[in-house]
Order: C-alpha cells, then structure tokens, then sequence
C-alpha cells in the first residue's frame, strides 16, 4: 500500500488530470484528420490511432471524437472490409484501424453490419507465411469487438469461436510465439495466445459454458498477471512502450482484462478455482477497499462498467463457487461489503446534492 500510495505521488506530479492532458497535447501532437480517400487504409489509421495521446477511451477528446466518426463513415467500414482480404498491407493496416474505431458497442455493431466479421475470419487463416503481421492486429480486433455483447451473434455465426480456440491453444503455427521474429530489436514474442483466449473469453458472456471451457486454464494466472502490472501502471506512455497488453505495444484498460476473466469465473467453475489460486482475490479486495486505483474516467463517457464494477461482479462469482482458502473467502466478502457501503454513501450524498 505505501508503494501504491508512492507511486500514485509520482504519477500525479508528471501526468495532468484528463482534461488537461488532451489540452496539453493538443499543442504538442499534430492534428489528424480522416483521410479524404476512404481506401487509403494507411492512412485511416494513422488518423486513429491515437498516437501520442493519453486521452483514448474518454468521450470529447479529438482522438476518440475521430474514431467514432469513422466508424458511423460506410466507406471507411467498407474499405477496412475489403482492405481484410487484401494484400499483407493492407490487411494489416485495416486489422489495426478496426481495433481503433471499435470503442463503443455502436461503432462494434457498425462493423459487423459492414460484413468485416467474415472478412476477419479469412484474415485469421491466411497462410502461415503471411500471417504473421496480420494476426498482430486482426486477434486484437476481434477481441475488442468480442468486448461488446452486441457483436456476439455475428462473431459466432463466423465461427470465430473455433477460429480462437485454434488459437487460444496454440494449434496455429503463426500464432506461437516460437513463429515470431522481431528482428533487431529482440522484443519478446507477443502473446497471441492470450489475445485469443481473451476474445473466447468474452465471448462466454453469450456461449456460457461451453465457449469458457475451451480458454485454456493456464491463461488465467497470465491474465492476473497482466491486470497487476497494469493496476501499477500510471501513464498511457508507461503501458504502451512496456507492452503489457500481451507483449503488443497497445494501450488499454484494467476494466478490459478484468472482464475476460470475470466471463470466465461465471461461466466455468474450473476456471474459478483457477483464478483463487493466483493474486486475484488480493487484488479483487485492493480494488473495492480503494487501494488501488479504479479507471471510471476511461470508462464511465461511454457507459461502459470501469474496473471497479468488474471487481465487484468477479468477486460474487468467486464467492459463488466452493473453492478459496476460508481466509481469503472472508477477506473479500469483507471488501464487497466495504464497496456496498460506499456506494450507498455515494448515492445518498448524490441525492442531498440534487436536492440543495
């Protein structure tokens, strides 16, 4: 806790509060447009990838402002369709502008009715040879369209449940890490995995038990792994260039690996059993007793629960199963009753303020 409450000092002193942050970069990063060729896939992404920005996931700011303009643009839509069969570039270029603009169950939706779920499921079993540098940004796509429940049907009526498995499981050559060369630079392999275990996860939500059981159970300490890393994280910067999203230089938030995991804990009683014998009940009750820091400024514009209500949901989903130390069974029904209060505090606080 005192190093939480450190590091929490430093990150304060360097990094401005969202407002301010968009403010200040505004002045530093060039401003970016959408392309006036909707075809140049290059370029659309470049537009919204939000480089440089600290300010992705929060509603207003120039850089999401763009990405949902995009995604609500057909010819955009379209063209990440076809540029998904298209040659390697172009592939790739359209994989990584759909992971961008897919930021709200509406901009998902959009891309589902374009037809880019089955253009994505031919691009996730392009040769070995070429798929490399598309599954880079093609399983992260589907994952965060998987994030919102809206495209479950459309996912599944591609049968991406059995493409992620494949995956998930390490049955696709391009997608082990011993495939992977990164050159000069000798970055570890990413872990895709992870990013297709993450995306079969969410997809539970709507499979139940059935789609939970085929996510590998040694994916669940990687994904609590990869959660506490990023709870001490404090800056986009910090979590971009340390590649904590399963060694891909991506940004993203708590809340999103905290939901693939309470997908599974509801759904598979194994993976719950799982998930107690890791750090995740530590965590869970750093969480809802506040020592650790929530990311509702990220989440809350878009409606979306932040990593706080996922905490609460993961914990009554473990306390469900019989499994846990007594101690640690108790330790957290502790922390969800410290939450409840808190949050009845919060209400009735919000309720003397409307009223004044």
């Amino acid at each position: 806790r005192k190093l939480q409450e450190g590091g929490r000092v430093e990150a304060e002193a360097s990094v401005p509060p969202p407002a301010a942050s968009v403010a200040a970069e505004g002045a530093e990063v060039e401003v970016v447009e959408l392309p006036e060729d909707p075809n140049d896939l290059r370029a659309v992404r470049r537009a919204v990838a939000a480089q440089g920005r600290p300010d992705e996931g929060m509603r207003g700011t120039p850089a999401d402002v763009l990405k949902l303009r995009a995604a609500a643009d057909p010819a955009i839509v379209s063209a990440i369709a076809a540029g998904l069969r298209g040659r390697l570039k172009d592939a790739t270029h359209a994989a990584a502008a759909l992971r961008s603009i897919a930021i709200t169950p509406a901009a998902a939706l959009q891309a589902c009715e374009a037809g880019v779920p089955a253009a994505l499921a031919e691009a996730l079993q392009r040769p070995a040879v070429t798929a490399g540098p598309v599954l880079t940004w093609a399983l992260p796509a589907v994952a965060r369209l998987a994030q919102h429940r809206e495209t479950h049907g459309r996912l599944m009526a591609a049968k991406f449940a059995r493409l992620l498995e494949a995956h998930a499981h390490g049955r696709v050559k391009a997608s082990s890490a011993s495939a992977w060369k990164q050159g000069e630079e000798d970055e570890p392999a990413p872990r895709l995995d992870l990013v297709a275990a993450i995306a079969l996860a969410f997809l539970s939500e709507s499979g139940g038990v059935d789609l939970a059981s085929r996510v590998p159970l040694r994916a669940v300490p990687d994904f609590v792994d990869m959660l506490q890393k990023r709870l001490f994280m404090f800056n986009a910067d910090e979590v971009v260039s340390s590649r904590s999203f399963c060694g891909l230089p991506l940004y993203w938030r708590p809340r999103f690996m905290l939901q693939a995991v309470v997908r599974l804990v509801e759904h598979s009683g194994a993976h719950c059993a799982t998930a107690w014998r890791t750090s995740l009940p530590e965590l869970l009750v750093a969480l809802l007793e506040g020592d650790l820091p929530g990311d509702a400024a990220e989440n809350k514009p878009f409606g979306s629960p932040d990593v706080l209500d996922m905490a609460k949901a993961c914990g009554q989903s473990m306390l469900v199963a019989q499994a846990g130390l007594p101690e640690a069974r108790d330790s957290l029904q502790r922390a969800l009753q410290v939450a409840d209060v808190g949050k009845s505090a919060a209400k009735s606080k919000a309720k003397v303020v409307s009223k004044l």
